[in-house]
C-alpha cells in the first residue's frame, strides 16, 4: 500500500506543479524534477507517519491497550513510499510527451 501511495503522491506532484506549466519540463533538468518529486513524496510520507503515530496514541488511550511504535515499520513505510514515488516519477519522465498531451483538460 505504501508503494502505491508513494506513486499516487508523485502523480499528484506532477499534476499540481508540472502539468499545467508545460515549460517546467523544458527548463529544468530531469534530475532536479526527480529530487523535487521525491521531496514532495517524503514530505507527505512524514505527515502520514505522524498521523499513524497519533492514531496509535489515541487508540492506546481510548481502549487501554499498549501500542508501541516500531521504528522498523516506520522506516520500511517511508522507504516504500520513496520507491513508489521514484518509480512513478521515472515513468512519467520517460513518457512525458504522453503526459503533457493530456494536460489540456
Amino acid at each position: 500500500m505504501h508503494i502505491l501511495g508513494g506513486a499516487w503522491v508523485s502523480i499528484l506532484f506532477f499534476y499540481l506543479f508540472c502539468q499545467k506549466k508545460k515549460v517546467f519540463f523544458k527548463e529544468v533538468s530531469p534530475l532536479i524534477v526527480i529530487i523535487l518529486a521525491l521531496g514532495f513524496v517524503a514530505l507527505v510520507s512524514i505527515f502520514w507517519e505522524f498521523y499513524e503515530y497519533l492514531g496509535d496514541i489515541y487508540r492506546s488511550n481510548k481502549y487501554s491497550i499498549i501500542i508501541r511504535p516500531d521504528i522498523n515499520d516506520t522506516l520500511a513505510d517511508f522507504l516504500n513510499d520513496l520507491v513508489g514515488g521514484l518509480v512513478a516519477t521515472v515513468l512519467i519522465l520517460l513518457n512525458k510527451k504522453k503526459f503533457l498531451s493530456r494536460a489540456d483538460y
